[in-house]
This record gives C-alpha cells, structure tokens and sequence, in this order.
C-alpha cells in the first residue's frame, strides 16, 4: 500500500466519499463516533481489512488508519521502522512537527 499525502493511501483516496469508501471496500463495517471535548471523529471500520476510516462532521475523510497490510510511504516501511527514524523521516516534511510524549 502505497501512501501518498493528502491525496491516497493505496486506492482510497481522501477526495472519495463515505459512501464511495464503503463502494471500493464492499465489506462489513461498524460505523461510531469517538469524541473528546467538542471534537468528534465519525468513523466506519472495516473488521476485513483492519482499517478504520475517519470523518469529520460533514463526512470529509480525516483519516485512514491501517493495521495490514504494511504501510510504504517515502519507500519506508512504517509498522517495520524504528519510532525515532520515523521521527526523523517525518520531521524532513514537516520541519515544525512537534512529537508529545
């Protein structure tokens, strides 16, 4: 699975409808809302495919998030890398990037 930012992640792409989403996977899901304070995320899972997918109110896609298969962005793998060279990769992109422990 290929990532590319702001764009896609494998073939879903964050342009794609919820109902687009559900199209592609054609799988059951469980939709819920986690929230914390005033924000809320909607999301489906995807049980099969050990994916969740995150929505904002409006159902603009948030977030993909993946347990399998591995996720390759920038050629590196990021269940198989160390956290600080994670770190270090994402902090090139995004030089203002603040990690909190």
């Amino acid at each position: 699975m290929i990532i590319v930012p702001f764009k896609s992640v494998g073939y879903l792409l964050f342009s794609d409808t919820r109902e687009d989403i559900r199209k592609k996977l054609n799988e059951k899901f469980t939709s819920g809302v986690k929230g914390k304070d005033n924000y809320k995320d909607y999301y489906d899972h995807f049980k099969q495919s050990e994916l969740f997918v995150y929505y904002d109110e409006k159902g603009n896609i948030n977030a993909f998030e993946y347990f399998r298969p591995n996720p390759i962005f920038n050629n590196v793998n990021l269940l198989e890398t160390r956290y600080r060279d994670l770190v270090s990769l994402f902090q090139r992109f995004d030089p203002e990037l603040t990690i909190n422990h």
